[in-house]
């Protein structure tokens, strides 16, 4: 878990301290290493199992790989100098380009794709790479076109609407946000809950 900002702080009370990142110099390390290391080691197995089985178009889940998830918060306002950024950036292009037949996912949420496109961390060949993109209300126009390649719809995206595509989507789909307040859904139990009973 990539955080820029510090604001899931709160999740160290119960997520692994190794796993949860906010300093640049930590994060740029672990992401080289899943770079150097992970990817490679990964692409063995598969190799191995493609020669094995004798049969290409083999995934990391056919042959039973753990995921790697690799959640970026607000990774655009990540402290630490430009290079830092650029190398960061550069680091995440590489595992998302990489590592979905692995199963190494990024997963990237920010509230202005432009903020981390001019902090040099993720350009647009970056947002290209995404599976799946998902946006939330109330996403002005010109962020519609950023993650779409156009406005969805004119005006802004109403609240507690959304919009996503995914692998082999033409057109963006709606989905209605669910009210995180009535469900409780953004309470620390919850997520301590789920992560507990992951398995």
């Amino acid at each position: 878990f990539l955080d820029g900002k510090s604001e899931y702080s709160a999740f160290s009370t119960f997520y692994p301290a190794n796993l949860f990142l906010t300093d640049a110099d930590e994060i740029e390390a672990t992401l080289k290493d899943v770079v150097e290391n992970e990817l490679p080691k990964r692409q063995q197995k598969l190799k191995e199992a493609t020669i094995k089985a004798k049969k290409i178009g083999l995934r990391g889940a056919d042959i039973g790989l753990q995921p790697l998830v690799i959640v970026a918060d607000e990774i655009g306002n990540l402290a630490g100098s430009p290079k830092q950024r650029r190398s960061i950036g550069s680091l995440l292009t590489t595992i998302m380009q990489r590592g979905r037949s692995i199963s190494c996912f990024v997963v990237w949420a920010t509230q202005d794709p432009a903020v981390s496109s001019n902090m040099s961390v993720l350009g647009q060949g970056a947002i290209s790479q995404l599976s799946t993109k998902i946006l939330l209300g109330t996403a002005k126009p010109e962020v519609q076109r950023e993650v779409f390649g156009d406005a969805v719809v004119s005006g802004d995206v109403p609240k507690f609407r959304g919009f996503y595509v995914s692998a082999g989507m033409i057109e963006p789909q709606k989905f209605f946000v669910p009210n995180l307040y009535k469900y409780n859904l953004n309470e620390l139990s919850t997520f301590e809950h789920l992560f507990v009973n992951k398995n």
